[in-house]
């Protein structure tokens, strides 16, 4: 089972992806680690990623090598790859994130803030509008289970995760790393 702080190693991987490129020295070869949780190589926006590096003078085979390990899915898979990749001495791990996955982290992080800090429980347990107290509250609890299986996944609903943000779009820069453990 995947925990959190592995999957958000994973998605803050691409991090050290700036300095690698501006760190750049004349007749180096650099061995870029990439970690993809579902996406072949062959995806487009993979695609336009090896180009981008090539016009920023990184050519594969020539002053590039790209370690490219993909779970395929398999998200248990990713401590294992990220652990092969480690062994591969490498000058930069790229393990992106959608954005997707970022607003789902961002919106999930708000669904248990909103469970956990609104007076849901004390208005539950005094009697005072209690059908609304529990709806609200079970549905914040939906909502994050879902985004986090989801994101367990790697498959964000991206419609369903725009209309559960327009309906509780408070704290829009939450930051998501305050679950992390």
């Amino acid at each position: 089972m995947l925990d959190r702080r592995t999957f958000l190693l994973a998605v803050g991987g691409m991090l050290a992806l700036p300095r690698f490129a501006r760190a750049q020295q004349p007749g180096r070869s650099y061995r870029l680690c990439w970690l993809s949780s579902v996406a072949p190589r062959t995806e487009s926006y993979n695609v336009a990623l090896v180009e981008r590096l090539r016009e920023l003078g990184f050519v594969e085979g020539r002053n590039l090598t790209i370690e490219f390990r993909s779970a395929e899915g398999r998200i248990e898979r990713l401590p294992a790859l990220g652990a092969d990749l480690a062994r591969q001495n490498c000058d930069a791990l790229f393990a992106p994130g959608t954005e997707a996955n970022l607003v789902a982290l961002k919106q999930a992080s708000r669904e248990l803030m909103l469970a956990q800090s609104s007076d849901w429980t004390f208005i539950m347990s005094t009697g005072t509008t209690v059908p609304y107290a529990t709806r609200r509250f079970n549905e914040h609890i939906i909502r994050f289970s879902r985004l986090y299986d989801e994101l367990k996944k790697g498959q964000v609903d991206e419609k369903y995760l725009a209309s559960v943000e327009a309906q509780d779009n408070i704290f829009p820069d939450v930051d998501y790393r305050i679950y992390a453990t």
